[in-house]
């Protein structure tokens, strides 16, 4: 276990919880609301699922999933490991009077659902500040907790956007000698016919790709956030008995990240224009930066 990774992961988001609450809510002009794009993939989970009864969401934040689930009828948990987060949370939740709904200052691994099993698991934005055996772990533990059917809707920074980013995240997968293989896997996507070809393709060459000790510089100060392609994910969760269904895409750049630091206000409207309109389409994966996977467990 990273435990200098969990320090620093705890520490920011004791700090930065205010600003985390306002990116998700969209108050920061000129900006790609991240926090709402995997949120709203989740959503759409959600409203394909057959009467879905109770959702859980692991690593809430500031509760915004949590509380549109509510919004739907649906009993909606929340858990976090950073206690300002929670407070935020429950601030949010009495002020729109939402019964439904309920938050818990626990790590995932600690919590206990109780007997309960869930619809519906989200984990957006959490698997980067864990380790490989943490994931793992984590892996065993909503498969259990999923009730048959259920959707492990989960979201990654995107490792195949670093072949098209050229930058310093591409010198890092160059140095690991990991970039040929996530070329190859980012053309099969690119090239394929639909979510079933591209998943089949990706999980058919991605590998573990080997993780930097450190990564470049973000703008969020936890120094290790680990990434995973689209394939080695689907692979993994398959190894745990997940049936990998589809992907959507996140952070859309039609911009090289460079030029998108000058221009913000167009990146924003390209990339929300994207995922608005074509989320699903698989072919533009590869230029997304974030990626949510929905898994299934078996009825």
């Amino acid at each position: 276990m990273n435990t200098g990774q969990q320090d620093d992961t705890r520490r920011y988001f004791h700090d930065f919880a205010e600003d985390w609450r306002r990116k998700g809510s969209g108050e920061i002009a000129a900006r790609v609301n991240i926090i709402a794009q995997r949120n709203q993939v989740a959503l759409d989970t959600l409203a394909g699922l057959k009467a879905p009864r109770r959702v859980l969401d692991i690593g809430c934040g500031t509760g915004d999933l949590a509380l549109d689930v509510a919004r739907r009828g649906v009993e909606a948990v929340g858990i976090d490991f950073a206690a300002d987060m929670i407070r935020i949370c429950e601030e949010a939740r009495a002020a729109a009077g939402l019964g439904n709904a309920r938050f818990e200052h626990v790590s995932m691994f600690d919590f206990d659902p109780r007997g309960a099993k869930f619809d519906l698991i989200s984990a957006q934005g959490l698997i980067e500040y864990i380790s490989s055996e943490q994931l793992d772990a984590l892996c065993r533990k909503v498969l259990d907790m999923l009730a048959p059917g259920g959707a492990f809707v989960v979201g990654s920074r995107n490792r195949l956007f670093n072949v098209v980013s050229l930058n310093a995240f591409t010198a890092v997968e160059r140095e690991l000698g990991n970039l040929d293989d996530l070329s190859r896997e980012a053309q099969a996507c690119a090239t394929a016919s639909g979510q079933a070809e591209a998943i089949a393709a990706m999980e058919g060459i991605a590998r573990t790709y080997p993780q930097p000790d450190r990564h470049p510089t973000t703008g969020v100060a936890v120094s290790v956030r680990y990434q995973y392609s689209p394939g080695e994910l689907a692979a993994r969760l398959r190894r745990f008995g997940f049936a990998p269904r589809a992907l959507a895409g996140a952070h859309y750049h039609g911009l090289p990240p460079a030029v998108a630091g000058e221009w913000p206000a167009l990146h924003a409207v390209l990339a929300d224009t994207v995922y608005r309109e074509r989320r699903d389409d698989v072919r533009l994966l590869p230029f997304c930066s974030t990626f949510v996977l929905d898994a299934r467990r078996p009825a």
